[in-house]
């Protein structure tokens, strides 16, 4: 089978919902390809020069707004199509509309598909898990957990919480974590 008859077929759809007037609005995000990643780079640095951002680069605010949204605008699609746009008016109708907090889920919602549609293994080995929980826990941690994208933060998050569930100590109903120190401590609440 050649390759451009793969690509035909339907691309991966997942659903993903966000609240807009006192109502869930029900939307299908699909991965992106390399040409329409590169698009959205494009439009995210013009914006971003329109804008008068200090740096056209991530680690701006105004260049990583304008990824999330055109971002959200190239992937998401109408349920029950694969190829009718949701946001049919472009990025500015987004921008206006939705809060940050919202454009912010959708990007995340669609990187954590993007990163599922991905051949890359999305699982940590424990010596992996193992260094990357240094990073974090270490100075300036919160930067290393960020720096991860959606879908390594999601496996890093996953892989902990796995590893911690079947640690001794917390296999007993009667011990919780301590959020000053991170270590289990008796249960002494009656709740």
């Amino acid at each position: 089978m050649k390759f451009s008859s793969v690509v035909k077929g339907t691309r991966a759809l997942r659903e993903a919902s966000f609240p807009f007037d006192d109502k869930t609005i029900k939307i299908m995000l699909r991965p992106l390809t390399g040409l329409e990643s590169a698009q959205v780079f494009a439009d995210a640095a013009e914006y971003a020069r329109e804008k008068k951002a200090n740096r056209c680069e991530s680690g701006d605010p105004i260049y990583d707004l304008a990824v999330m949204a055109y971002t959200i605008v190239a992937s998401a699609v109408e349920p029950g199509t694969t190829d009718t746009p949701f946001f049919d008016e472009g990025v500015h109708p987004l921008l206006r509309d939705l809060g940050i907090d919202t454009i912010s889920y959708l990007y995340e919602q669609q990187e954590l598909w993007q990163s599922e549609c991905s051949p890359y293994t999305r699982n940590l080995s424990a010596e992996a898990l193992y260094e990357k929980v240094r990073e974090v826990a270490g100075p300036g941690g919160e930067r290393s957990f960020i720096n991860m994208s959606p879908g390594m933060r999601w496996s890093f998050t996953l892989s902990l919480a796995k590893h911690l569930l079947a640690s001794p100590p917390l296999k007993s109903s009667s011990s919780t974590i301590s959020p000053d120190n991170s270590s289990p401590t008796p249960n002494t609440s009656n709740a």
